[in-house]
């Protein structure tokens, strides 16, 4: 039933898309951000519209003051988001985005897992990867569109770090993958992430050929670990300001 990639691939769209269905009973939940990403989309719809294919201002920003935001925040998630928009009623716009990206980080991860495990199992890990918790927490609650598309790249970047074995300065598509990182979708965690796979390489070309796997998943675990307590310090400052107002 599912020997064919075309099958797998259809089943990991299809469990991704169970976990936004609740997007089509009660509506797109407005975390955190979800007003920026859905203006800044709504933004860029409309200057292609009037011909200007790489927006530079949004006037919808601050309430209609405006930010030269398109200058600094990189163009993959919205573009994205505008696209969508043009083929879909707005309403549907943040879940069709959420679906797209929790497929493309769940065939991201497959393809890190076909490195080492069989077929049904690497489809385990791609689901699991995709519908992680903290994924879910970023569609339901934070709101971060950025943040989930760049998910997508953490495990085609670490597939690229394990494949350091074949020279001792690093493989052209790693650093290229990393500038991807961040140049494209880069957000905070994205960054951070991109940074830890500066830090991660010369010590894992310094490791033994055999162990450079154990020694790259080890560093990117800690790096992970690090990046959860900030998350937990950030969501109790939250919960602290929320109650004092």
């Amino acid at each position: 039933m599912l020997r064919s990639p075309i099958s797998r691939g259809l089943l990991l769209a299809g469990i991704c898309l169970l976990a936004i269905t609740p997007f089509f009973c009660w509506g797109s939940p407005s975390g955190h951000d979800f007003e920026f990403h859905m203006f800044s989309w709504m933004e860029v719809f409309g200057q292609w519209k009037h011909g200007i294919a790489y927006p530079r201002w949004a006037a919808l920003a601050h309430w209609g003051y405006g930010e030269a935001r398109f200058l600094f925040y990189p163009p993959a998630s919205w573009v994205l988001g505008a696209t969508l928009g043009a083929a879909l009623p707005w309403k549907m716009v943040p879940g069709a985005y959420c679906w797209i990206v929790l497929t493309l980080a769940g065939a991201a991860m497959y393809r890190l897992a076909r490195e080492w495990l069989p077929a049904p199992d690497a489809l385990f890990a791609a689901v699991f990867y995709a519908l992680n918790p903290y994924h879910l927490l970023i569609v339901y609650w934070r709101s971060a569109y950025a943040e989930l598309l760049a998910a997508a790249l953490l495990p085609l970047l670490l597939l690229c770090l394990l494949r350091l074995n074949q020279t001792a300065s690093g493989s052209p598509n790693s650093a290229g993958l990393e500038e991807t990182c961040r140049s494209g979708v880069r957000h905070q965690s994205a960054g951070s992430w991109s940074a830890a796979l500066a830090e991660v390489r010369p010590r894992v070309v310094a490791a033994p050929v055999a162990d450079r796997p154990a020694s790259a998943l080890g560093f990117m675990s800690a790096e992970a670990a690090t990046r959860d307590r900030i998350l937990r310090r950030e969501f109790q400052s939250d919960v602290g300001g929320a109650g004092e107002v």
